[in-house]
């Protein structure tokens, strides 16, 4: 009986530990709509280059939490991944000077020339659920040496 009594304590001990889940905030991820891209019209294999991408805050509880990164052969498909707090004072009146917002990501060039890249830049849903991406073609160019 002391056995049985002391291993029910000691449950009762653990479970009476276990943390709250009112004590964390409570959020969501989302994939927000990229409006806009900066990129070069060409590549040279093995150079990085900076790609700059531009989206809308959508609320005062939307945060920058990365990307969705996917490559498949030659075809990179990107998304802006936001953090989306379940807050009551969330509003979607964002001042001029913050609704537009930037993250950039390097990239490496690892194709030979004569191959394009296809970027698919994730821009929302259509009504149906279907994505709909901004599609860009970089080809890969031979540097030209200089004379």
């Amino acid at each position: 009986m002391k056995k049985i009594f002391a291993l029910l304590s000691l449950v009762l001990m653990c479970v009476s530990c276990l943390p709250d889940d009112s004590d964390y905030p409570k959020y969501h991820l989302e994939l927000v709509p990229i409006d806009s891209v900066e990129i070069p019209m060409f590549f040279v294999q093995g150079e990085t280059y900076d790609i700059k991408l531009f989206y809308k805050k959508l609320s005062t509880c939307h945060y920058p939490n990365g990307f969705y990164y996917q490559s498949e052969f030659n075809s990179r498909t990107i998304a802006v991944e936001n953090v989306v707090y379940q807050r009551d004072d969330c509003s979607t009146d964002i001042p001029e000077e913050d609704l537009i917002q930037q993250m950039n990501f390097d990239f490496k060039v690892t194709q030979q020339e004569e191959t394009v890249y296809t970027f698919k830049f994730y821009q929302g849903t259509e009504e149906n659920g279907t994505p709909i991406y901004l599609i860009v073609e970089v080809p890969v160019q031979k540097l030209e040496e200089e004379k």
